[in-house]
């Protein structure tokens, strides 16, 4: 992929709608070998004042990254995220995942991107996010 293919500053990327079920929650949960009852146990979280079972902080990374790696193709190295849970994230939500490139440095050896990332459900940022990324110069998307 050329520079002048990739993103430019402040460009708004495409957004990726994520259906959050119970089986993804818990099932993640699980496989990062959370045991957090609110991860996996809807009593527990209803009386720990939750709406549901809640996603946990690996699972909502994992997210990140794939946003950013859709987007910006497989070549795409992820060497640093971050995230700011606002809310909880709850099995029957409907995410919309948005981003814009916040930084971009061109160099010899390919690109380095910034993306601001953020979650919403119902008009509402739940999770904000940020993922640097490098796609190395002659890689193709």
């Amino acid at each position: 992929m050329s520079h002048a293919s990739l993103p430019v500053l402040g460009e708004t990327l495409p957004q990726l709608s994520v259906a959050v079920t119970a089986r993804m929650v818990i099932g993640a949960a699980f496989a990062a070998r959370d045991l957090a009852p609110q991860h996996h146990d809807h009593r527990h979280a209803l009386a720990a004042g939750l709406p549901d079972v809640i996603m946990n902080t690996p699972t909502l990374q994992g997210l990140l990254s794939r946003y950013a790696t859709d987007t910006l193709g497989p070549s795409a190295r992820v060497r640093r995220l971050r995230c700011r849970m606002k809310a909880p994230v709850c099995p029957g939500d409907a995410l919309i995942i948005r981003g814009t490139v916040s930084a971009r440095i061109d160099t010899v050896a390919g690109t380095a991107l910034t993306l601001a990332i953020s979650f919403q459900r119902d008009d509402r940022t739940v999770t904000e996010g940020e993922v640097e990324a490098f796609l190395p110069a002659g890689d193709a998307k």
